[in-house]
């Protein structure tokens, strides 16, 4: 069968290439970030919330083999049932949706922010919602490790 002129069996061949690279740098990336942290502060726990699945997975993965509890949650529809000493990373846009009541049960907790936009804007954005970090994406991870242990560490 063609569409186009082009073989849907040629397509197919391509498109599940590009998956097993894909597949491979995501490996490799995993691969990299195995190494425990130095000494992690993961006696909270870390919620990740983050609309884009696959990326907020990836990142309690990563936090998770770092020595954190981690969990995600692609949106804030349990907020008010979060542990009360977890450590919110969240995503901007998420963060910036948040109804009044959502709002106000995620600033019970320390709010680490997330973002594909940089400078003054998302700054100050996250500020108002009560985020105490913004971090950009993409993230490093030693510097999120950094930012979490910082905050957990000021909490005790």
């Amino acid at each position: 069968m063609e569409m186009n002129g082009v073989s849907v069996s040629h397509v197919l061949d391509a498109m599940a290439e590009v998956f097993k690279l894909l597949a491979s740098v995501e490996g490799e990336v995993m691969a990299s970030s195995n190494a425990p942290a130095s000494s992690p502060q993961s006696d909270g726990v870390v919620v990740v919330i983050d609309d884009d699945a696959r990326l907020g997975a990836l990142t309690a993965e990563r936090l998770s083999r770092r020595g954190f509890t981690a969990i995600y949650q692609r949106d804030l529809a349990a907020c008010e049932m979060l542990p009360r000493d977890c450590t919110v990373l969240i995503d901007l846009g998420v963060l910036a949706a948040a109804g009044p009541a959502e709002l106000d049960e995620l600033q019970r907790r320390p709010l680490i922010a997330v973002s594909g936009q940089v400078g003054q804007d998302a700054k100050i954005s996250a500020a108002r919602l009560g985020a105490a970090t913004l971090l950009n994406k993409p993230l490093s991870l030693l510097e999120l490790v950094a930012a979490i242990s910082q905050m957990q560490a000021a909490r005790t």
